[in-house]
């Protein structure tokens, strides 16, 4: 099994009370550079969101993603190279 410990390059998009925290991507883009990416609903009122609209690619190569969100929302293209790890639970 594959692990990756946080780093200084750990990535987190945390949302929280009611809101979103969004990365929308206006072009396609490749993410790079083998960090951990964190998705966190923080009280769980709120989600975590990668997205981009029609035409867009996001690409991950060789990062950590993990955690739980919405990655595509809005029509956005995804290319996974590495890991999506949804290890955490939403909670009703």
């Amino acid at each position: 099994m594959a692990t990756r410990s946080p780093t200084a390059a750990t990535i987190l998009l945390t949302a929280g009370s009611g809101n979103d925290a969004s990365l929308n991507l206006q072009t396609s883009t490749t993410l790079s550079g083998g960090s951990v990416v964190n998705l966190d609903s923080g009280n769980n009122n709120g989600r975590a969101i990668i997205a981009g609209g029609s035409g867009v690619t996001f690409t991950n190569a060789d990062n950590w993603i993990q955690g739980y969100g919405d990655i595509g929302n809005g029509g956005m293209a995804f290319i996974n190279q590495y890991i999506v790890n949804a290890n955490t639970l939403a909670r009703p």
